[in-house]
C-alpha cells in the first residue's frame, strides 16, 4: 500500500513537470558529475520503502533502484540499492541508519548500512538480501531459520531447503529432551523425526538433573546444578530444586526450608513451607492467641472451642472443635440453673467435661407431649431414644 501510494505521488509529480510535453516526449534525464541520475532521488513523503524489493542490490546507477531508492558507494567497495529516509522522521530497516553522506552518491538522506556490509536482514542472523549477506534467509523474521542453520525435527524447513525435518537432523545426533512426565532423557543418536518430534533411539534418564546446559538445552544429561559455581534450578526437574549443587525433591508444606525454591508449594515462610501466609512446623511457631471457650446450647450441654492451630504446615485460627467444658455443672444462663426438662427436675445436668454429649430428657412435665417417635408409658416415655429408663441421661 505504501508503494502503490509512492508510486502514484510521483506520477502526479511527473505529470505537473511535463505539463505540455507531447504524449511521447520524455522527461530530461539529469546526472551529477559521477553520471549518477538524480531525477529520481525525491524520497516519497509517506517515509522510504524499508525492504522493498531491491534494496542492497548491485546497482550502477539511480535509474537500476526501486522508485525512491538510491544507488550508493559502500564503504567496502561496489555500489548498492538503498532506500532515502527523512532523518527528522527515520524509517529504516535494521541494521542501518538513516544519514546524508555526499561521498555515497546520493543528493539526500538514506538507509546506510552500519558496518558497511549491505545487508536486508530483519532477524539479525546474517541472513537475508544483499551481497553482504551470508546467504538467503526463507523466514527473516527466526534468527534460527535460514539457509546456514542445521535442520531439527519441529514441523519447520529449518535451512531453507523447501523440505521439513528431512535427515540429517538432530534426531540422528547425541540430543537431550524432556520427558511427558516432566523428566529428561540424554538420547544417543538412532532417533527418527515422526510429526515433529524425535523418537526412539537409545536414552538414559537424566533423574532429577535436566540437559547440561540447562531446561531442554544440550545433547547430555546434566551431573551438577551449579556449573558456575552457584545453584541453579535450571538444572533440576521443576518437581526439584539445587542443593549444594546437587539436586533435590521439593518438599511439602510443613517441612522445613531455606528459600521458596525448596518447597512444592513454591512458598517458605519462617523456615517451614506452605500456601502462604505465616507457615509453620507447630503450633509452637504460631503467634500466641488466647483459646475461646463457649457454650453454644446451654440446655442440651453443647459448646466449641476457637484456637491457634498449626494446619497443613500454616498458622490458622480454627473455630467451631467441638468442647463442651464451657457448658460446666451450675451454669446459669438468665439466673437459671441449666437443668434437663424433666419431671420432677433433677438439679443441673452440665458437668463441665469435654465431651458431654447430647442430653435426652425422657419424662416430659405434666400436659407437655412426649418428643417425636416416643410415646408416654406410665409417665416415662419410650422408644426412640437410648436408655429410655433414666429420667435424664447423656446419649
Amino acid at each position: 500500500m505504501q508503494r502503490a501510494h509512492s508510486l502514484e505521488r510521483l506520477a502526479v509529480l511527473a505529470a505537473t513537470i511535463c505539463f505540455g510535453c507531447a504524449a511521447n516526449d520524455e522527461m530530461p534525464a539529469h546526472t551529477d558529475d559521477a553520471g549518477m541520475r538524480t531525477d529520481a532521488t525525491v524520497p516519497p513523503s509517506d517515509g522510504p520503502m524499508s525492504g522493498s524489493p531491491g534494496t542492497c542490490d548491485p546497482c550502477v546507477s539511480h535509474g537500476d533502484c526501486d522508485l525512491g531508492a538510491f544507488c550508493v558507494q559502500l564503504a567496502v567497495g561496489g555500489h548498492a540499492c538503498v532506500p532515502g529516509c527523512n532523518i527528522d522522521l527515520p524509517d529504516c530497516p535494521r541494521q542501518f541508519s538513516c544519514v546524508f553522506d555526499a561521498t555515497s552518491g546520493a543528493s539526500s538522506a538514506v538507509c546506510l548500512p552500519i558496518g558497511g556490509l549491505c545487508c536486508f536482514d530483519q532477524d539479525g542472523d546474517q541472513f537475508g538480501a544483499g551481497g553482504g549477506c551470508r546467504g538467503p534467509d526463507c523466514n527473516d523474521a527466526d534468527e534460527g531459520v535460514n539457509a546456514g542453520a542445521l535442520e531439527v525435527c519441529n514441523a519447520m524447513d529449518d535451512d531453507c531447503d523447501g523440505v521439513a525435518d528431512e535427515p540429517p537432523n538432530d534426531c540422528a545426533t547425541d540430543r537431550c529432551d524432556r520427558n511427558e512426565d516432566g523428566t529428561y532423557s540424554a538420547f544417543t543418536g538412532g532417533g527418527m523425526c515422526e510429526m515433529g518430534v524425535c523418537v526412539g533411539g537409545p536414552s538414559t534418564s537424566c533423574g532429577l538433573f535436566t540437559c547440561e546446559e540447562g531446561l531442554a538445552e544440550g545433547d547430555a544429561c546434566a551431573t551438577t546444578c551449579a556449573p558456575g559455581g552457584t545453584d541453579d534450578d535450571r538444572y533440576c526437574i521443576a518437581a526439584a530444586h539445587c542443593d549444594h549443587g546437587g539436586c533435590a525433591m521439593d518438599v511439602p508444606n510443613g517441612s522445613m526450608c531455606a528459600g521458596d525454591s525448596d518447597c512444592a508449594s513454591g512458598y517458605c515462610d519462617s523456615g517451614y513451607c506452605c500456601d502462604g501466609g505465616s507457615c509453620c512446623g507447630s503450633v509452637a511457631d504460631c503467634p500466641a492467641v488466647a483459646t475461646v471457650r463457649r457454650c453454644d446450647d446451654p440446655a442440651r450441654c453443647q459448646g466449641s472451642r476457637s484456637e491457634m492451630q498449626c494446619v497443613a504446615g500454616r498458622c490458622q485460627m480454627v473455630t467451631g472443635i467441638p468442647d463442651d467444658s464451657a457448658c460446666g455443672r451450675g451454669f446459669s444462663p438468665g439466673g437459671t440453673d441449666v437443668s434437663c426438662a424433666c419431671c420432677p427436675p433433677s438439679g443441673p445436668c452440665c458437668t463441665g467435661e469435654i465431651d458431654q454429649g447430647p442430653l435426652v430428657c425422657t419424662t416430659p412435665c405434666p400436659g407437655t407431649p412426649c418428643p417425636t417417635g416416643t410415646v408416654c408409658m406410665m409417665g416415662v416415655c419410650v422408644g426412640g431414644t437410648p436408655d429410655t429408663t433414666r429420667a435424664c441421661g447423656f446419649m
